[in-house]
């Protein structure tokens, strides 16, 4: 007789099952393994959602990048800025927003064009900073 165990066909479940025929326990030992299989199982779902084999792509066949703020921000993907706090992080985004929003270079960096920006604060503003917007 096999012991219970994850992965089992369904033969192999037969098998187990009839083994257990005398067993008061057994609806109880296969209730637990399917519930661990099922807890295993929605472990594996996510990572297999975002992993993937490698396949080599012609890089002449990729789409290119579309810049839309120097070489800092890309159309389509996530970009972020990190340095410790008070260092100016939220004027810096706020000065980004504003030259791709008018499309002139203010700080440097020409933007793409006249650019669609939200700006969000993850803090209030301060009173002083909203009059100069």
């Amino acid at each position: 007789m096999s012991a219970l165990r994850t992965g089992m066909t369904d033969e192999e479940l037969d098998t187990w099952w009839d083994a257990q025929a005398g067993n008061p326990d057994r609806k109880a030992l296969l209730h637990d393994l399917l519930e661990e299989q099922a807890a295993n199982d929605a472990l594996d779902r996510p990572l297999g959602q975002f992993v993937r084999p490698f396949v080599w792509r012609d890089p002449a066949t990729m789409p290119r990048r579309e810049w839309l703020y120097g070489r800092h921000l890309i159309r389509k993907f996530v970009s972020a800025t990190f340095a410790p706090g008070g260092v100016g992080k939220s004027a810096l985004a706020l000065a980004e927003a504003m030259a791709m929003a008018s499309g002139k270079p203010l700080l440097g960096p020409r933007p793409r064009g006249r650019l669609r920006v939200g700006y969000r604060p993850r803090r209030p503003m301060k009173s002083a900073l909203l009059s100069l917007i």
